[in-house]
C-alpha cells in the first residue's frame, strides 16, 4: 500500500586487486582494502546491513558477502488489481564510481531458487539480473545491476472472499422476478435488500483496496454489480 518493496538480500562482490598478491592472511577487513562501494540508487530509506565476511586469495581475488534489508520504491501500477503483475527493480551501482572507473557485471553462475521463496499474497515468478550502462542523476555513463522481482499476486482469497459473494448478492436480486407480480411488497423488499447490500459491501471491500487516485478492475467490477441491482430495483 505504501508503494515499496522489501528485499533481503546477500550480495556476492568479486573483484581482483593485483597489489594484494601473495598476502600472508586469507581473511581482511572491508575497511583495510578498497571496495566498490555498492549501494541501491532507488532505496526508499536507509537500508540495513547485517553480517559481511570478506576473504583474500593468493592471486589477489577478493570475495565479499553482506547481508542487506533494503526497502526500495516502486511505481505501482494497478489497473488490472487483483489480476495485477509487477516487475520491481532493484538498481546497484557503486557509489562515487561511474562506468569510467568500474564496471558492474552481473554473475550468471549465482542464481536465485525462486521455488524457495514464498509469500501469503503475491506468486514469486522470478528474479532476474542485468547489467548495464545509463545515465543517471550522478553521472552521464554509470554501470548498473538493475535486479527485477517478477511477482504476480494470488487471486484465490479474492475470488471467495469479494467477486464471487457479489455475483450471488446480484443472483439474489434476480429472484424478485420469481415473485408474483401482484405481491409487489415482497418484490421490492427481495430488490432493496440486494441493493443496499451491495452498497454494504462496497464500503466494506474499500478499505482493502489500494489507494489511488485511478480506478481499478475490482472497481469496474463492483460498479456493474452495483449498476445491475439498481436496475433490477428500479424495473420492479
Amino acid at each position: 500500500k505504501e508503494g515499496s518493496c522489501v528485499f533481503d538480500l546477500l550480495i556476492f562482490t568479486q573483484w581482483r586487486d593485483p597489489r594484494l598478491k601473495d598476502i600472508a592472511f586469507k581473511r581482511i577487513l572491508p575497511k583495510d582494502v578498497w571496495t566498490p562501494g555498492l549501494f541501491v540508487s532507488n532505496e526508499g530509506k536507509e537500508p540495513e546491513w547485517f553480517s559481511s565476511d570478506m576473504v583474500l586469495n593468493k592471486d589477489g581475488r577478493i570475495v565479499y558477502e553482506r547481508r542487506v534489508l533494503v526497502t526500495v520504491e516502486h511505481t505501482f501500477k494497478l489497473y488490472d488489481f487483483p489480476f495485477d503483475h509487477h516487475d520491481i527493480p532493484i538498481i546497484i551501482n557503486a557509489f562515487g564510481y561511474d562506468a569510467n572507473d568500474v564496471i558492474l557485471r552481473a554473475d550468471r553462475v549465482i542464481d536465485s531458487n525462486i521455488d524457495k521463496l514464498s509469500d501469503s499474497t503475491w506468486d514469486l515468478q522470478g528474479f532476474t539480473l542485468t547489467a548495464k550502462i545509463a545515465k543517471t542523476l550522478l553521472s552521464e555513463r554509470d554501470s548498473l545491476i538493475v535486479g527485477e522481482l517478477h511477482a504476480k499476486r494470488k487471486t484465490p482469497m479474492i475470488l471467495t472472499t469479494i467477486l464471487m459473494p457479489l455475483i450471488l448478492i446480484v443472483l439474489f436480486t434476480f429472484l424478485s422476478f420469481l415473485v408474483w407480480e401482484k405481491d409487489f411488497g415482497s418484490r421490492i423488499t427481495v430488490t432493496s435488500i440486494g441493493f443496499l447490500t451491495v452498497m454494504a459491501f462496497m464500503f466494506v471491500v474499500n478499505d482493502q483496496l489500494p489507494r489511488i487516485a485511478y480506478l481499478t478492475w475490482m472497481h469496474w467490477y463492483m460498479s456493474l454489480c452495483f449498476l445491475m441491482t439498481f436496475i433490477v430495483n428500479l424495473h420492479v
